[in-house]
Formats: structure tokens, C-alpha cells, sequence
């Protein structure tokens, strides 16, 4: 997955960034599952969270230099939220020209490990910068994953949907991972 983000970062960057049009960019969080557990990666400020029996379990962190600043104490979530620097990244697929070295991915550091009817959500920020966390969890919780995704997209543009709204939400019907007795 970190490969991959990386060779797509190469290829934008080949493609849109090597003119003197600007340096588009942009974000990306994935899963691949497999074997029970979810390995997850991104870039930029999309995310990926984990809701098990209506709470978010875990999810990524976005890079931005904003939530460092939080993390540190020297600002508030809400004076954090309502910053001129709240939507700069540090990590984006393109946004830099084509002579620099690739992007590093986030991950985790270890996969999900998931149990019947977890429910894994992407989305771009225009829906995590209007919904928090545990709003996030009780709007994709009792609902078919196509529904709790439309739920997320309409509830960001309600909100006034100032940026990309993607949302993207599946239910695992796998069995509990359960650990291989080596």
C-alpha cells in the first residue's frame, strides 16, 4: 500500500506537476482487507475509522501541522477548527514538483483487527471537518453502508459542504479475527 501511494505520488506529480499550471494535489486513505484484519494507509487529511457496536475504535491522524499544534497544548480542538492553517497538509499525492522525493505514506503501525459487523468509513475532510467523531459512529451504525454514506454526504452539505465530500462505508460480515495458533 505505501508503494503503491508512492508510485501514484511519482505519477501526478510526473503528469500535473512538472508544467508551471500549478502543483494540483491531493489526499488518499485506503483498506485492503484480508484474513479478518484491515491494513490502512493515507496521506493527507482523508481518513479511515474503525466503528465497532456504535464508537469509533480507532482512526488515522491526519497530516497537518495544526493537529501537532493540539497535540502540544497550544491550541484548543475548536481554535484548531476555526484556524487559517486548519486546512493545510503536510502529505499529498502531487502538490510539489517532480524532482522531490517521493510522499511517505501513514500507517497505522498495525492492521485492524476486525469482529463481526465492525464498519470501516473513508471520507475527505469536507465530511470529518463537519462531523465529529462520535457523530460519525451513531450516523453509519444500524444502517446499510450505501445508506450511512449518503447519510454522511447529505449531513456534511447540510453543514454548508466547504470542501470534497466523499464517503465511502462497508460492513464487515467476516467472522472475528481470531489470532493463528503458530
Amino acid at each position: 500500500m505505501q508503494k503503491a501511494i508512492k508510485e501514484t505520488d511519482v505519477a501526478v506529480r510526473k503528469a500535473l506537476c512538472a508544467s508551471t499550471r500549478g502543483m494540483p494535489g491531493s489526499t488518499a486513505v485506503m483498506v485492503y482487507l484480508m484474513d479478518g484484519m484491515g491494513h490502512v494507509a493515507w496521506v493527507g487529511d482523508s481518513r479511515a475509522y474503525l466503528v465497532r457496536k456504535g464508537r469509533v475504535v480507532e482512526r488515522t491522524r491526519d497530516h497537518k501541522p495544526i493537529n501537532e499544534m493540539v497535540e502540544a497544548g497550544q491550541l484548543t480542538r475548536q481554535e484548531a477548527k476555526d484556524s487559517a492553517l486548519a486546512h493545510v497538509v503536510t502529505r499529498a499525492l502531487g502538490g510539489r514538483p517532480p524532482s522531490e522525493r517521493p510522499v511517505k505514506s501513514g500507517t497505522l503501525g498495525h492492521p485492524w483487527k476486525l469482529a463481526h459487523q465492525d464498519i470501516i468509513v473513508l471520507v475527505s475532510d469536507g465530511v470529518c471537518d463537519l462531523i465529529d467523531d462520535q457523530e460519525l459512529a451513531d450516523l453509519v451504525t444500524n444502517q446499510p453502508p450505501e445508506e450511512a454514506a449518503h447519510h454522511l454526504q447529505r449531513t456534511a452539505l447540510e453543514r454548508g459542504g466547504h470542501d470534497n465530500i466523499t464517503a465511502i462505508v462497508a460492513a464487515w460480515d467476516g467472522a472475528d479475527y481470531v489470532e493463528d495458533d503458530v
